[in-house]
């Protein structure tokens, strides 16, 4: 998640992505070992191959998005 992110309600800056563990800054695919390379997110993979990171969000107080963060700026967020 160095390049992606998004806020939650209240603004703030969420610390994972759908279906990853709050506070860890992970993916879903970090829970069952499926993330590539064994990274926290596949979008972090950093290559030219297409990989997706999906999932559900189980901390219902966080929603909804107020922003969706996306790019590669050369810093993390």
């Amino acid at each position: 998640m160095r390049d992606n992110g998004w806020r939650t309600r209240d603004g703030s800056l969420a610390d994972y992505f759908f279906g990853g563990v709050k506070g860890q800054m992970n993916c879903a695919c970090k829970k069952d070992n499926s993330c590539y390379n064994g990274l926290d997110c596949n979008c972090n993979a950093g290559d030219s191959t297409e990989r997706q990171d999906g999932g559900f969000s189980s901390y219902k107080d966080d929603l909804p998005v107020t922003t969706f963060l996306n790019g590669d700026t050369g810093m993390t967020l």
